[in-house]
């Protein structure tokens, strides 16, 4: 729907949408068989048929781009991994099925004019965990999607720590401010900050970025990232304080030729908590379209006596590989040692265990 006059028109696109589930008879039995040995205190029903509904609207006028969602999930059985249950011994436990609806609102409002480019978003979950069935966890079996409301960070350090959307309840706002000071100089500021239902802090990060890009073979970047982390619950760790860290960053990238470049990344992180602090130094030189060559190290400078004792020892963590690709094919060897947590590998990062050893990769598209 297009309003106002051709030369600056005002434009709305709403829809809704309406998705049903139904559970099989399998899972309606095991979820019987798992409420039947609950106490009274904690009896649920469960059903066979749950509706999710969501209603939808961008507005643009000129510059600016509103959005607006808002779904509703009837009521259904799910698992919540911090409820308490009561035994039949009288003791309480964590983790068990309960019987709830669901909601999320989620707006995000844009500008994008002379130079700058400024995002903010809010959501607001509720109990919206929407799958296959209740005993499916972390990525199987999801039908929705909750759009995650931190920046996707990409280098080592400041991507150790990342924050999941949570379903059961979550409330989050994230503003981001691009300006292009000129045609060489850009900036970045990205702020993100998440708590719980009860305004119980989860996640903050305050993220600059900077690029300079004047000459043809080379261009730098470098930043400073301010974070505090819930490390109990996004990583299920009981006891543990929050996670406040700084880490300020540096990339160079230098062309030889156009087949040729070396890029440079540093990072230092300072905390007190978890593993202590951490330095990085990496360099990758690409021989385009063939073979990528990569030696990196991530040195814990300063260990978390608290958690290691008094004798906590330095240790590296160093990463030599090479990547060779022809075609649609990619090989990858390396050696390997490195502590648990998220990993980054050409702008992709997962959570992996501690591993120490050679490890070699073949990725094929067809």
């Amino acid at each position: 729907v297009a309003l106002g006059k051709v030369d600056a028109p005002v434009t709305l696109s709403p829809g809704i949408g309406v998705v049903n589930r139904t559970h099989d008879d399998e899972t309606i039995q095991k979820i019987v068989s798992a409420i039947t040995t609950y106490t009274p205190t904690d009896s649920i029903g469960t059903q066979y048929n749950t509706y999710a509904f969501s209603a939808y609207n961008t507005l643009t006028a000129g510059a600016f781009s509103w959005y607006v969602e808002g779904a509703y999930k009837t009521q259904e059985t799910i698992f919540d991994p911090y409820a308490s249950k009561l035994q039949w011994s009288g003791e309480t436990t964590e983790g068990k099925l309960v019987s709830r609806a669901g909601s999320v609102l989620y707006s995000s409002l844009s500008y994008a004019a002379h130079g700058w480019g400024v995002t903010l978003e809010g959501k607001r979950t509720e109990n919206f965990t929407f799958r296959t069935n209740p005993f499916v966890t972390r990525n199987n079996g999801t039908i929705n999607f909750l759009p995650p409301m931190t920046r996707q960070n990409t280098y080592r350090l400041t991507a150790r720590y990342q924050a999941a959307p949570q379903e059961l309840g979550e409330q989050a706002l994230q503003v981001d401010i691009r300006y292009a000071v000129n045609k060489y100089c850009k900036a970045n500021i990205n702020f993100s900050n998440i708590t719980d239902l009860n305004n119980n802090l989860l996640y903050r990060e305050i993220f600059t970025e900077f690029t300079y890009k004047k000459y043809k073979n080379w261009s730098a970047l470098g930043g400073i990232q301010i974070q505090s982390y819930n490390q109990r619950l996004y990583e299920v760790k009981p006891n543990v304080p929050l996670v406040h860290t700084i880490v300020p960053y540096a990339e160079l990238l230098y062309k030889f030729s156009k087949k040729k470049a070396l890029r440079m990344e540093a990072q230092y992180m300072a905390t007190a908590q978890d593993y202590g602090s951490w330095a990085f130094l990496s360099a990758e030189y690409s021989v385009a379209p063939r073979w990528i060559f990569t030696v990196l190290d991530m040195y814990n400078v300063l260990p978390n006596k608290k958690k290691f004792g008094a004798d906590a020892k330095r240790i590296h963590y160093p990463t030599f590989g090479a990547v060779y690709l022809i075609g649609n094919n990619r090989f990858s060897l390396s050696f390997v040692k490195q502590v648990e947590g998220v990993v980054c590998t050409g702008g992709i990062c997962r959570l992996e265990p501690a591993f120490s050893g050679v490890r070699m990769t073949i990725n094929s598209s067809f």
